[in-house]
């Protein structure tokens, strides 16, 4: 079915940007599931989180940092110099920002090269098969289709992990791909695309709006899984 569906993305010309077959990896025994960030019970993450693990891009710099936040934002202001610091709340913080980031523990996003660690904020990170691209309203279908593979990735974890579903007030054993969205919205949640081209997490959907960036779309956009980019291997 999978192949199928991404079959249908290739050959409709133009419609959508395909993820490299490659990407498909073997689940280990905790399956794609990266981390959990749970309310006082810490986080999974490695020492170097993600989003700053990459080192190469398909996107330049300057369109990286042309997607952060700027001077002029009236609610985020860089510590230190734009994409490449600490992006705290300008006075007065917006309460719901601020409250986000108090419950995580953290002051606010940290960006380099351009690109945003959510990790803190994050409640969870997998990796998906097929990541898409695309714009406009390509572009939005791309991500529909990249959040259903990973509403789907999620519950499968979930079900495998009676811990797991506990921290999202479920029950292990018949989650579905729709529980999870359904969770997703009522909690104001997003799934967020890395520039990896792989990697998605759920974070706070004001986190993802207020704190700009390209992702992994945007990556996709400017030929990640082309010849010669950095994914296609």
């Amino acid at each position: 079915m999978q192949d199928t569906l991404r079959d249908a993305f290739v050959n409709s010309k133009g419609t959508f940007i395909n993820a490299k077959d490659t990407i498909v990896k073997a689940a280990e025994d905790v399956g794609m599931l990266v981390g959990v960030v749970v309310k006082g019970a810490g986080s999974i993450v490695a020492d170097i989180p993600s989003a700053f693990k990459q080192e190469k891009f398909a996107s330049t710099y300057e369109s990286r940092f042309k997607q952060t936040p700027a001077e002029t934002n009236i609610k985020v202001v860089f510590e230190g110099d734009r994409g490449e610091s600490l992006c705290t709340l300008k006075p007065p913080p917006d309460p719901n920002l601020h409250k986000i980031l108090s419950d995580a523990g953290v002051k606010g996003i940290e960006y380099k090269n351009g690109v945003p660690d959510f990790s803190p904020v994050a409640k969870a990170q997998l990796e998906i098969d097929y990541m898409l691209g695309g714009k406009g309203t390509k572009g939005n279908a791309a991500r529909d289709y990249n959040f259903k593979q990973a509403n789907e990735r999620l519950a499968s974890q979930l079900n495998n992990s009676p811990e797991l579903a506990q921290q999202f007030e479920m029950e292990s054993g018949g989650i579905t791909a729709k529980d999870i969205e359904r969770y997703r919205v009522k909690n104001k949640l997003t799934w967020h695309e890395l520039n990896d081209g792989v990697t998605m997490q759920l974070v706070p959907t004001e986190i993802n709006a207020h704190f700009g960036h390209l992702g992994g779309v945007g990556e996709i956009n400017a030929g990640a899984f082309e010849p010669g980019g950095f994914a296609n291997k």
